[in-house]
């Protein structure tokens, strides 16, 4: 049986389960790479998306 396409929206409800459910992350993880890529992603994201926060608390 062939995997059907994903809508964005079905796409973007699976990462976001993935990315907050430790049993499907550690299943990918086993599975496919991309996973430390993802966690790399992230934790740049939360690192870099509020910069301005960061440096106003510094001064």
């Amino acid at each position: 049986m062939c995997p059907r396409e994903l809508s964005s929206r079905e796409q973007q409800r699976v990462e976001t389960h993935v990315t907050r459910c430790p049993e499907c992350l550690d299943r990918l993880q086993g599975e496919v790479g991309w996973v430390n890529g993802m966690r790399l992603m992230n934790r740049m994201r939360r690192k870099y998306t509020h910069p301005l926060k960061e440096s106003r608390s510094q001064k």
